[in-house]
């Protein structure tokens, strides 16, 4: 009896070792694969579609970072910039802050923060949205909203917001731009308040190509 749950016990062992050994050598040969079709072949969409399957496969983190780097720099020489600071965000919020490829995905984000970052004249907007919810001045807020905005915003949705956030915002703030999109039909901003009560917002600001507010939400 004993001989036979030994027996069973190293089978077992084996067995596991065997597909440990067999899942490391897929994500590798994949990862190989891929990095062949961006770097050699300049196949990018296929070299994202080996990536995905590397991905789907790695349970572990050991590779993960890599493959979601590439695949974003893949998405991002086919034209899909969207879709490659959305990885390279993801990388950055999940993956180890110490690691090389999270350090060159925060480095690409930067610099497009940085490059797409707002105009004196949309500070300009920023801030006097923040002072009115601050104050609940309906006329200002509403006198900078394109049609759609002033249709959509009364003075109860404003007062209900500024009950809210009047005391963070008039304890004083800072502001940090965490993300800024002007390619698409409306330009996007989203700033971090940290506010000196302790209390941390987020403020999404829209505008449309006329340069009036299209959207703007606190959280």
């Amino acid at each position: 009896m004993k001989t036979y749950q030994i027996t069973k016990y190293i089978t077992a062992i084996s067995a596991a070792l065997v597909i440990n050994h067999t899942y490391a050598e897929s994500v590798e040969v994949l990862t190989e694969k891929g990095v062949f079709l961006e770097e050699t072949k300049k196949d990018y969409a296929a070299a994202i579609t080996t990536f995905d399957q590397a991905i789907a496969a790695e349970k572990k983190r050991s590779k993960l970072n890599e493959l979601l780097y590439r695949k974003a720099m893949c998405n991002k020489e086919l034209g899909e910039t969207a879709k490659q600071l959305a990885i390279l965000r993801q990388l950055v919020q999940s993956g180890n802050k110490n690691d090389s490829w999270v350090k060159k995905a925060q480095t690409i984000i930067q610099e497009q923060v940085k490059e797409d970052a707002p105009s004196e004249e949309i500070i300009a907007i920023r801030d006097a949205l923040i002072k009115a919810t601050e104050t609940n001045d309906f006329e200002l807020f509403h006198s900078l909203c394109n049609k759609g905005m002033k249709e959509a915003l009364s003075k109860v949705i404003l007062e209900s917001v500024s009950d809210q956030l009047a005391a963070p915002l008039a304890s004083g703030y800072t502001t940090t731009l965490i993300k800024s999109d002007t390619k698409g039909l409306y330009s996007i901003y989203i700033w971090q308040l940290d506010c000196e009560d302790g209390v941390e917002l987020k403020m999404t600001l829209s505008l449309d190509k006329k340069g009036e507010v299209a959207g703007c939400f606190f959280k």
